[in-house]
């Protein structure tokens, strides 16, 4: 991966390209307290 591509999507704060994104489909659906320490997922991204 291009070092460019990875601060893309690396850098999530307020006013980048991925924390907009981010901010713009992210729904809240439980208060963090509720959430289990061990669920996770893995997820896998591909640039192109």
């Amino acid at each position: 991966m291009r070092t460019e591509d990875n601060e893309l999507l690396r850098k999530v704060g307020p006013g980048t390209p991925m924390g907009n994104l981010m901010r713009h489909y992210w729904f809240l659906i439980s208060k963090s307290e509720e959430v289990k320490a061990d669920v996770y997922f893995r997820v896998a991204l591909e640039v192109k």
